[in-house]
């Protein structure tokens, strides 16, 4: 496994975010907004994160798909934190 890929979006005034096993293949946009496991707002994100292993790695970003964005640098940080507080390790990979 190549670690777990995130992505986020917002949709009716709510973040939503998904999680999905890293692989070497590009995943569609109508794949990650489709996917049955996403979830809303921090909270169902964080009960994520704290499903996963001590030491697993978190790629987030948006490879370049206009559809995904990230919340505020507050919220990242929230992320962020929360991750290491649980031995994870969340980088965010910047939009290009």
């Amino acid at each position: 496994m190549k670690g777990w890929e995130l992505y986020s979006w917002q949709k009716d005034n709510q973040w939503r975010f998904v999680l999905f096993v890293g692989t070497n293949r590009l995943k569609t946009a109508s794949e990650i907004l489709s996917s049955e496991g996403a979830v809303i707002g921090v909270d169902g994100i964080q009960t994520e994160l704290a499903r996963l292993p001590k030491g697993e790695q978190v790629f987030w970003g948006s490879r370049g798909m206009p559809e995904f964005s990230f919340p505020s640098a507050e919220i990242q940080k929230t992320l962020q934190d929360f991750s290491a507080q649980h031995g994870i390790t969340l980088t965010i990979i910047p939009q290009r």
